[in-house]
């Protein structure tokens, strides 16, 4: 994902250009509609009395991060404070409750954090890397328990579905992403 540019070694050649040719991978800032909408989501997240995420901008936040995590320290930042709160808010959300729009949009936001941590954990392969410091988003994702999974019981008498097969999809793109 990380773009890269061409770029000429001094002493290069005519005979074989290619020769002296290196990859530099070059970070570039995310465009500022990425970062506006980020700041939304900490401003929406950051609430004192009830933290929210608009079905969309949750999306949208992951995606984002998604594409400039390698290009950019704003979005592992981002992921890192944010991301847990993200899926902890989708994930208490009751399947039966929201419409096809919110679940569509909780289904893709758990998606894209599976590649999103299936990435990192691929990244801290090498020695100095670091820890991986958002494999918590995936312990949640995977967690049977959650409400949107389970669904919930009101009443006695009453037991509201959830969709456990959402959880085994993403178990399955976790391996299929290369994950453990």
């Amino acid at each position: 994902m990380t773009p890269s540019a061409v770029k000429m070694e001094e002493g290069s050649s005519d005979e074989n250009p290619n020769d002296d040719i290196s990859i530099v991978s070059q970070p570039y800032p995310p465009p500022p509609g990425a970062i506006r909408v980020w700041n939304e989501v900490g401003a929406g997240l950051e609430r004192n009395i009830s933290p929210t995420v608009g079905w969309k901008h949750a999306v949208d936040s992951l995606d984002l991060a998604l594409q400039y995590m390698e290009a950019t320290e704003a979005a592992r930042v981002f992921i890192e404070t944010y991301g847990k709160d993200i899926i902890s808010i989708l994930l208490d959300q009751q399947h039966s409750k929201i419409g096809k729009y919110e679940r569509g949009c909780v289904e893709d936001s758990l998606k894209i954090a599976v590649i999103i941590v299936s990435n990192d954990i691929k990244s801290k392969v090498s020695p100095g890397s670091g820890p991986c410091r958002i494999l918590d988003i995936l312990g949640m994702i995977f967690n049977d328990k959650r409400t949107y999974y389970k669904g919930s019981k009101p009443y006695w008498n009453l037991n509201l579905p959830g969709a456990p097969e959402i959880r085994q999809n993403n178990i399955n793109k976790f391996r299929m992403c290369g994950g453990f």
